[in-house]
């Protein structure tokens, strides 16, 4: 695992972003897409936005109950895959291809400094590099073996892995070597059909894997004229292409069974959704950002876009209800406080811009009249300054902050009533 903290990576940042970005094309900073996630129950192209079917963002509440039989079976296990509380092993493993491995090596380094993580939990990339999801359909492919070798060197074995991160896409579209039908239909499908293959490889590799969590690219359109890797809108695609397969799951598709005798699948799950339409930001505040968040080919995330990606997923495995009984150590405890989390869809925060600069502004919508506070934690825990406490009407609130404190890594909460939301961002003063 990464052994620099992330408060030394912000403090890296501006000489690791310092190299020439002339050839990314920051000029094409918007597509006009709209984020799934912000669709809906509007459509585009015909099909109804929403990560979920029916236009929503939250996962069906028979396909929670299925995963949370699955999740709460999750425990250390030994090299074998024997439950050893003591000894054993929780492990977690990022597959995909450079990005994916780019993203989760910045999420270990976060865990090893989150507070509330499993004490036998162990979060490990075993994605590689230039080996996209069609370059690895066959199941003998040596990105497979390469997988075991690495778990290996690591200590651990195939049978310890009970939980997966999964992103993929696939490598030059633009190609009529890589890819015969770019047209949007076709290019969903040839996807999705890959996207099955994978997960049945990863169904017959890792005979423990409990649990696989999805995430579609980031923001495409920045890339090398020469460099079209996985441009717009086929990166805005690869996002429909996930909701498919787990819409296909939901709705009991034979190709993706996750339980009984049949099973060929794990049980999928959206992760965080991470597409935003370049520099305007979405509905959370995510933006992605040229020249900053990315490398200078503009298809990988710099350090500073990989930190975007990894307080995603750290904020989603500590708080999503199918991931807390394994993923922290006290489920109940997001940070030091007494009162217990209650997480409610019409109760929400983002800030914009994270990471920021010396000041950023929280928006959070209130169903309901009542007392608010919003405290600030650090990285330990430890709370750090309350910069709201009064009371406030129902609806959409906006509330500009000026940081006092060091750069690194701090959590937020928002408290009204009996409800509580955490969220993570990054300070770089």
């Amino acid at each position: 695992m990464r052994l620099l903290s992330p408060v030394i990576i912000l403090v890296l940042l501006f000489v690791l972003n310092s190299v020439s970005t002339a050839q990314i094309q920051c000029h094409l900073d918007s597509t006009g897409r709209i984020p799934i996630n912000d669709l809906g129950t509007g459509t585009w192209l015909g099909q109804v936005g929403g990560l979920y079917p029916g236009g929503t963002n939250i996962r069906p509440a028979n396909h929670t109950t299925a995963g949370l039989n699955f999740t709460n079976a999750i425990f250390p296990v030994d090299a074998n895959g024997v439950r050893d509380d003591i000894n054993g092993t929780i492990l977690m493993i990022g597959v995909g291809m450079s990005n994916t491995r780019i993203e989760f090596e910045m999420f270990e380094t976060f865990v090893d400094t989150a507070q509330n993580i499993h004490p036998r939990l162990k979060v490990m990339s075993v994605a590689q590099d230039s080996h996209d999801i069609n370059r690895v359909l066959n199941p003998d492919h040596i990105y497979w073996s390469n997988i075991s070798t690495m778990l290996n060197d690591s200590g651990f074995t195939d049978e310890q892995v009970q939980a997966i991160w999964y992103k993929q896409a696939v490598a030059w579209p633009l190609d009529p070597n890589y890819v015969t039908d770019t047209t949007y239909t076709g290019y969903l499908d040839s996807l999705v059909a890959g996207l099955k293959t994978h997960m049945h490889t990863i169904h017959n590799k890792f005979p423990n894997c409990r649990v696989l969590y999805i995430s579609s690219r980031i923001y495409g359109d920045y890339m090398e004229a020469d460099f079209q890797l996985n441009p717009e809108p086929f990166a805005y695609y690869n996002g429909w292409g996930v909701k498919a397969l787990v819409e296909a799951q939901i709705n009991g598709d034979p190709d993706l069974i996750y339980e009984g005798v049949d099973a060929n699948s794990p049980w999928i799950s959206w992760g965080p959704y991470m597409w935003a339409d370049g520099h305007n930001p979405r509905s959370d505040g995510l933006t992605w950002d040229c020249p900053i968040d990315f490398k200078e080919d503009g298809a990988h995330p710099s350090d500073f876009g990989a930190m975007k990606v990894a307080g995603y997923l750290l904020d989603f495995f500590k708080t999503d209800e199918t991931t807390i009984s394994w993923f922290t150590e006290n489920p109940l405890t997001a940070v030091e406080e007494d009162a217990d989390p209650v997480l409610i869809s019409d109760f929400s925060i983002s800030n914009y811009p994270n990471p920021f600069n010396g000041t950023t502004v929280f928006t959070y919508t209130l169903p309901e009249a009542g007392n608010v506070t919003l405290k600030i934690y650090n990285n330990l825990g430890q709370q750090v300054q309350v910069i709201l406490s009064e009371y406030q009407a129902a609806g959409t609130h906006n509330l500009q902050w000026t940081a006092n404190i060091p750069s690194g890594i701090y959590f937020y909460q928002l408290t009204s009533g009996e409800h509580r939301v955490v969220r993570k961002m990054a300070l770089m003063n």
